[in-house]
């Protein structure tokens, strides 16, 4: 009596049912889902090329670094020793000085700075030149750079908001 009204028959079209109607729920549900919005930061994000803002702009390059503070003499431009990246979108770039501005000592030439860098995105970024008063203007090697130009030793207290 069971094999007469459950036959093998309808057992396989209630399975291929089920299955047709599993495929759609799952393709319905995934195509509906809430994608995240598209934001600035991501794999996209690289801290080379320009980036400007409405005072200063910071040119990097595989090989240098420039910056130019607008006109005040305090411009600068290096070759590029290092970048170290402290999570996906913060870091420190470390530059050895091979020229710089009127308004700088020229000693500074050979030795090292380093840049700090947050909140990376494909098109915007903050920076700051390594600064605090009475801290160090350079250090003549990049292992001293990276020791003394850190946010915990006191620097960077001001970043500068940078457009692609």
């Amino acid at each position: 009596m069971f094999t007469s009204v459950f036959s093998h028959k309808r057992a396989g079209r209630a399975l291929s049912a089920c299955m047709v109607l599993f495929t759609a729920v799952f393709v319905f549900s995934t195509v509906s889902c809430s994608q995240p919005a598209e934001s600035d930061s991501g794999t996209d994000a690289s801290i080379y090329g320009t980036w400007t803002s409405s005072y200063d702009s910071y040119v990097i390059t595989s090989s240098t670094v420039t910056y130019d503070d607008g006109g005040f003499g305090y411009g600068w431009t290096g070759s590029l020793a290092s970048v170290s990246a402290t999570d996906s979108s913060s870091g420190y770039i470390y530059v050895e000085y091979t020229s710089v501005g009127d308004a700088m000592s020229s000693s500074l030439e050979g030795t090292y700075t380093a840049v700090s860098y947050k909140s990376l995105g494909s098109s915007s970024v903050q920076m700051a030149t390594a600064y605090k008063s009475g801290g160090a203007d350079s250090e003549s090697s990049l292992a001293e750079a990276a020791a003394e130009f850190t946010i915990d030793n006191g620097y960077y207290t001001y970043y500068g908001a940078y457009s692609k």
